[in-house]
């Protein structure tokens, strides 16, 4: 189909999902635990560099409490993905920086 670029589809519902992963406090093996989604596809997810099913989608956007439209959304130049403080669970313990790298 022309002027559509999967791979850059793939790499902004990628960063989303991290990001907002990350504003959850949750690990991928966090993820991989509550969802039985694989770390190393969470990996690839996240890198953009893999095909990912709707059901998968679906899953990952409720465990990081966010709608599914936005994780595609695309951030301005400079700018991460904004997330509702509401939406952050504060119960959970931050994590050492190695976790989130």
């Amino acid at each position: 189909m022309p002027g559509v670029d999967s791979a850059e589809v793939r790499a902004i519902f990628g960063r989303n999902v991290h990001q907002a992963r990350l504003a959850q406090r949750l690990r991928q093996r966090d993820v991989h635990l509550i969802t039985g989604i694989a770390q190393s596809h969470i990996s690839e997810i996240e890198k953009g560099t893999c095909n990912i099913a709707i059901d998968t989608m679906v899953k990952l956007a409720h465990i990081v409490k966010t709608p599914l439209w936005r994780l595609f959304k695309p951030a301005e130049p400079g700018e991460e993905m904004e997330l509702d403080p509401d939406e952050v669970d504060p119960r959970r313990a931050p994590r050492s920086k190695r976790w989130h790298e």
